[in-house]
């Protein structure tokens, strides 16, 4: 281990691994990143900028698992909203949106659908400058 004094009571300290293991091939690691880029972009652009209004959205952070939206819904109606407030295709909305969330019944297997989403958190402020590195009120 290294470590710098670079003030009374700061220090910066830098490990040394010695030995590093993968066991992950390289060809599923690339494919799991490549696919959720897909997943990601077609959720985007054949759902989202289909039926909400996307001067509404704003894209705060994202990661492979994870995007964080600031969403301007109504403002009286509180925070836990959704995306009710931002749907400008109500038809496409209902017949498409079975495809991406979890639908009304709300069991386990359709909360934890394969490629489905799921909306774990919602608040009324989120602080994000850069990705792994958000508060969220």
């Amino acid at each position: 281990m290294d470590d710098q004094k670079l003030a009374d009571d700061v220090y910066a300290v830098q490990m040394n691994p010695e030995t590093c293991a993968c066991k992950t091939s390289l060809q599923v690691a690339y494919f799991v990143l490549d696919n959720a880029k897909y997943w990601y972009l077609n959720f985007i652009y054949n759902f989202m900028y289909k039926c909400f209004d996307m001067e509404k959205l704003h894209f705060v952070e994202g990661d492979t698992d994870s995007a964080y939206w600031a969403v301007s819904g109504d403002e009286d109606a509180g925070i836990i909203q959704q995306f009710k407030h931002v749907i400008k295709n109500q038809q496409f909305y209902d017949e498409n949106a079975k495809f991406f969330f979890p639908t009304i019944e709300g069991d386990l297997l359709d909360e934890k659908k394969i490629l489905g989403l799921a909306i774990e958190r919602e608040g009324p402020e989120i602080i994000a400058p850069a990705p792994k590195n958000y508060y969220m009120k």
